[in-house]
């Protein structure tokens, strides 16, 4: 994984998901009456060891706090699939504790046109 061109050296995990933001309708008369369509959204997720010494290689605290928009790359192993496209930070977490590495686990959502495997 890549972001803003950085490699993630220390990722150890992510996930690529496709989903909508479609809502159910729902009456009276009818009960379940069908899905409000909405727009289509790619998620990635993932968790990062973090370097005791230099952190994150992106300080993604700071891109989630502006809501800025990153370059994301992020390629199957031993594929050569990949996804490029915008992203927003949605979420970020850090977690330490007594002889456990220091992770953060992380989600992006796409921003404009969904993103596909190439």
């Amino acid at each position: 994984m890549k972001v803003e061109g950085v490699l993630f050296s220390e990722n150890t995990d992510a996930q690529v998901e496709w989903g909508d933001n479609d809502q159910d309708v729902n009456t009276v008369v009818q009960g379940a009456a069908g899905v409000s369509p909405g727009p289509d959204i790619c998620r990635i997720s993932g968790t990062n060891a973090v370097n005791p010494a230099f952190g994150l290689e992106v300080d993604l605290v700071k891109a989630k706090l502006e809501r800025a928009e990153l370059s994301l790359l992020v390629q199957q192993i031993g594929s050569p699939l990949k996804i490029s496209a915008r992203f927003l930070c949605r979420s970020i977490s850090i977690s330490s504790g007594t002889g456990t590495a220091t992770t953060a686990a992380f989600e992006f959502q796409s921003v404009g046109k969904v993103p596909r495997w190439e």
